[in-house]
């Protein structure tokens, strides 16, 4: 849609746990549109075609080495300490590569938030574990969260400010 700064972005397979950012991202869809452009991914290189205009880029993707499954950490700019990414075959480039080649290209946005989710397995044909999917709600709270609580400045990262949630039952 074009007019919107920032863009979160769910990387992931349909591999079992792996899909945890895409499931980042369908919880976001609603609670973020029209603040925010939201989308999903297989690979991190795919995220260079959006980022024409986008000065705040959230991702969301699966990682291993920081915990039992489910367990999740937010980096904030500038990305660092973040562990390296998982390579899912000789044709991918990771996240962290990725963003230095919008960098080279001058696309780079000004400001880069991570999510990463420890995953489990891996396995194709299967479901999220339990703990991944139990992390899903958690991960995309502390989205909206630190998109609304905005860059270091205190300016929103979201381009319209949210609207205070209605109560249920009422009109």
């Amino acid at each position: 849609m074009p007019g919107h700064t920032t863009l979160f972005v769910g990387l992931g397979s349909s591999h079992g746990d792996d899909r945890v950012g895409w499931m980042v991202a369908d919880a976001l869809e609603v609670r973020l549109s029209p603040h925010a452009l939201v989308r999903r991914a297989a690979a991190p290189l795919d995220v260079l075609d959006w980022l024409d205009g986008i000065e705040c880029l959230a991702i969301c993707d699966a990682c291993e080495g920081i915990g039992p499954a489910g367990s999740w950490r937010r980096w904030p700019s500038p990305l660092t300490g973040v562990p390296a990414a998982r390579v899912r075959n000789s044709h991918d480039l990771g996240f962290l590569a990725a963003m230095q080649l919008a960098a080279q290209l001058k696309t780079l946005p000004r400001e880069i938030l991570l999510w990463v989710v420890e995953i489990r397995q891996v396995h194709p044909h299967k479901s999220a574990s339990r703990e991944v999917v139990a992390a899903v709600p958690a991960v995309a709270d502390d989205v909206v969260r630190a998109l609304a609580a905005g860059d270091s400045s205190g300016r929103s990262l979201l381009d319209s400010p949210l609207s205070p949630p209605r109560e249920r039952g009422r009109g």
